[in-house]
């Protein structure tokens, strides 16, 4: 409990509409994202223009860790 409070205390919320990008796959990020509530989509767009689905995030899930390292998630 202390540390979810001590996260809480570091962190700040942010909320999304659905359909919003929060981040792009091939550019850097300075943010690591904790899911709460719903889902994310993590996609890209391949070479025909077709999106192509990565993964799909849970609430409870970290997300964008690899883009604080320059790599895709």
């Amino acid at each position: 409990l202390e540390e979810m409070e001590r996260l809480a205390s570091l962190s700040t919320m942010c909320e999304f509409k659905k359909g919003a990008t929060i981040y792009l796959l091939d550019e850097p990020s300075e943010h690591v994202y904790l899911l709460k509530e719903g889902t994310i989509k993590i996609s890209r767009l391949g070479q025909d223009g077709q999106e192509i689905i990565l993964d799909i995030i849970a609430p409870g899930e970290i997300f964008g860790e690899m883009s604080l390292l320059g790599e895709d998630s």
